[in-house]
């Protein structure tokens, strides 16, 4: 039997007017701990390896696919606005406490905003090959409008995300990519800098890889069992 065939995930839609997200938990432990995010143009599929990886290490996930992405709908505009009401959704719909965010790509905005809400030290925030926006495209549809204001050069610097991560009081993980030619390298210096009050921080250096990770995580055991370490170790010892 395959490492995924062992560790099934269970599949529910949940209804986020005007949405209807398709999510599952992987719960080895009957409980879920840990929330991922994935990136534009991304399914939470994408996730699978490095969700058994944890699995198998006895601990528990959900993804969800947000909305135009997957299996979910797509029946309104998508915005990062909208992506965070979607995954403050999904969080209040858990039924149990999550201990850590993790935030992939576009959705290392997302896992910075929700995670400096939750305002307890015992949350790991994890960002992987993380991406900040300017502030005036939280609200903007995605699309050419989108893409005017953040290639602006070095528009991530005026992030509310930076202001966000001021207030975090939990452990916080970055995990980037040294061939990474879609996030610019000080990206995770300065969301280091903002992150004055989390208890513990570290920047994890992947050599050799590039912005594309979690793909590559899918075809690269080795790499999935480190993500999944950055992951698990990151919460030890607890602040």
């Amino acid at each position: 039997m395959s490492p995924c065939a062992r560790f099934q995930p269970y599949r529910q839609l949940l209804n986020v007017p005007p949405e209807s997200l398709a999510l599952d938990r992987m719960t080895p432990d009957g409980r879920v701990g840990t929330l991922l995010l994935h990136g534009a143009a991304a399914w939470r599929s994408g996730f699978t390896p490095l969700r058994v990886s944890l699995a198998k290490r006895g601990f528990s996930s959900a993804a969800f696919d947000f909305s135009g992405h997957g299996e979910s709908s797509n029946n309104s505009p998508g915005s990062l606005a909208r992506r965070l009401v979607e995954a403050e959704a999904v969080l209040r719909w858990l039924p149990d406490p999550v201990h850590t965010v993790v935030g992939n790509s576009m959705s290392g905005e997302i896992a910075i905003r929700l995670a400096a809400t939750l305002r307890d030290a015992k949350v790991h925030l994890v960002l992987l090959a993380a991406a900040i926006y300017h502030r005036n495209a939280f609200e903007v549809p995605f699309g050419q409008a989108f893409s005017d204001v953040i290639r602006q050069p070095e528009s991530w610097r005026q992030s509310d995300a930076l202001t966000a991560i001021e207030s975090f009081t939990g452990s916080l993980t970055i995990v980037r990519a040294t061939n990474d030619h879609v996030i610019p390298h000080s990206v995770a210096d300065l969301i280091e800098h903002h992150a004055r009050s989390a208890c513990r921080k570290r920047i994890v250096d992947l050599t050799g890889q590039d912005h594309h990770v979690i793909a590559q995580s899918q075809r690269d055991a080795a790499l999935c069992d480190r993500l999944a370490d950055c992951i698990i170790m990151g919460r030890m010892p607890i602040c």
